[in-house]
């Protein structure tokens, strides 16, 4: 699971959702961006898949952020087991 600022979220999903798409097909992780809550700030951006594909879809999106601006994205570390893996 990671955080987003909102207003933030178009740098990562990208017009018609392509930037995003990119970064599933490149990892092959399975990630979902869900709707700002009401009085949030954050969305969560959920990655599904093997611990690699996860790593590598977390890696994507820091370097997605870093080209945007500082310390956007905050990604928590996930185990094998919160994956399912």
């Amino acid at each position: 699971m990671c955080l987003l600022r909102d207003q933030l979220a178009g740098a990562i999903i990208g017009k018609g959702g392509m930037r995003i798409k990119q970064i599933r097909m490149q990892s092959g992780a399975t990630i979902t961006i869900d709707e700002l809550q009401p009085g949030a700030t954050d969305r969560i951006i959920n990655i599904t898949g093997t611990q690699d594909q996860i790593q590598n879809a977390q890696y994507l999106l820091q370097m997605r952020y870093n080209m945007t601006t500082d310390s956007s994205l905050v990604c928590l570390k996930l185990t094998a087991i919160q994956c399912g893996v």
